[in-house]
């Protein structure tokens, strides 16, 4: 058989758990389908088994293959590594998150095409973005001048991180190329979404898409509400927290937390969904506390979804939100200026819908779901 008419292959080695079927899983579900019109077949490897199991479906439906190779088991991961590439012999080798072993072995093998996608900024313990290479660890020292001798190509996910990488490895500049996700457009109705959810009219409705992690800054966003309620006298919203299970042990703290501070009756939490876009379209607006963030694609979201957004001024974020221009940016950390932004959008609903509009607006031309995969697809197939 001729190489036009074998089946090919490209790898997107995920070193991540994909716990929902969030934005990157969406983002390579449309790569997937874009390229099974071809002979061209994506293997993406995650660390876990993807808990959204319609998002397993549409990648096989469209010919894409699921594996699981936990990179955080170096050893183990190396091992099924290297039968990966033995049996598929990829095109292209395109790592993320955790990329090193990956990365290496790719280029050992096959010596071209390997790509690598940083999704992180690069932090403290204190989740305080840094500027030089000494104030990372050796070891990570080591294993990202390990990743970025071997990579042909860098793709930082936000013009931020392009350019602390540049900044912390100087000597990769040149294979460096910010690239945005995507997120698709939002045509949900907002009136239909509010009585699907039972969103009250006579009250506020902000989302909170998050973990709990200290990262995410959920419990900035909870003093926050604790001070819109007892500084500024207002109580005629509902925060709506999505990602976070309400009725499993490691999340009691946070409901005690509500408990004590008087706000239980105006956080509601909303568990791990598949329906993300439908309830952002019947929310007015979004926040996102997060004390380091990338580029945050559930801002992304809701955007799409025409709603403004309150966020802090952090990593990629102010590419996102554009300050007063579709929403409002505070200090990383300090509830008592995300309660003064967010009483600013409670009491003005103009304000509210003007910058709702700006967002999806700034989302369409920027961050297209569409437009973004099929530049990676049009670069991949450049390369092969």
């Amino acid at each position: 058989m001729e190489l036009a008419k074998r089946q090919k292959y490209i790898i997107q080695a995920m070193g991540m758990n994909s716990t929902k079927y969030g934005a990157i899983e969406k983002f390579m579900s449309r790569l997937c389908q874009e390229f099974s019109k071809s002979n061209i077949r994506l293997v993406l490897i995650y660390n876990t088994r993807p808990w959204a199991i319609n998002f397993i479906q549409d990648i096989e439906k469209n010919g894409g293959i699921v594996l699981i190779l936990d990179a955080l088991k170096p050893f183990k991961f190396m091992l099924g590594f290297i039968s990966v590439l033995i049996k598929y012999k990829p095109l292209i080798i395109h790592a993320h998150f955790t990329p090193h072993i990956s990365v290496a072995f790719s280029k050992l093998f096959f010596r071209k095409n390997v790509f690598l996608t940083p999704h992180m900024m690069f932090a403290d313990n204190h989740f305080r973005e840094i500027e030089k290479i000494t104030q990372l660890g050796l070891k990570s020292r080591i294993l990202w001048r390990f990743s970025n001798f071997f990579a042909d190509r860098i793709f930082p996910v936000s013009n931020a991180l392009a350019v602390q990488y540049c900044s912390i490895f100087p000597k990769v500049k040149y294979k460096v190329n910010r690239f945005y996700f995507g997120v698709s457009p939002n045509n949900f109705i907002r009136k239909d979404s509010k009585i699907k959810y039972g969103f009250p009219n006579n009250k506020v409705c902000i989302g909170n898409i998050s973990f709990n992690n200290p990262i995410k800054g959920i419990r900035i966003l909870l003093n926050a509400v604790a001070i819109l309620k007892k500084n500024y006298k207002c109580d005629e919203f509902s925060l709506y927290i999505i990602g976070i299970e309400a009725n499993i042990n490691k999340s009691q703290d946070l409901l005690t937390e509500c408990e004590n501070k008087g706000i239980k009756e105006n956080v509601v939490w909303m568990g791990i969904r598949n329906d993300v876009p439908e309830i952002l379209a019947g929310l007015d607006i979004y926040c996102q506390p997060s004390l380091s963030e990338c580029l945050p694609l559930a801002i992304i979201e809701a955007g799409m979804a025409g709603l403004p957004a309150v966020a802090s001024r952090v990593g990629g974020t102010p590419e996102v939100v554009i300050d007063s221009f579709n929403g409002f940016l505070f200090k990383p950390g300090d509830p008592q200026e995300m309660a003064e932004v967010l009483f600013r959008f409670i009491s003005d609903k103009q304000k509210r819908e003007e910058m709702g509009r700006n967002s999806k607006k700034h989302m369409l031309e920027n961050f297209n779901l569409e437009k973004q995969t099929d530049l990676m697809k049009d670069f991949y197939i450049s390369r092969i």
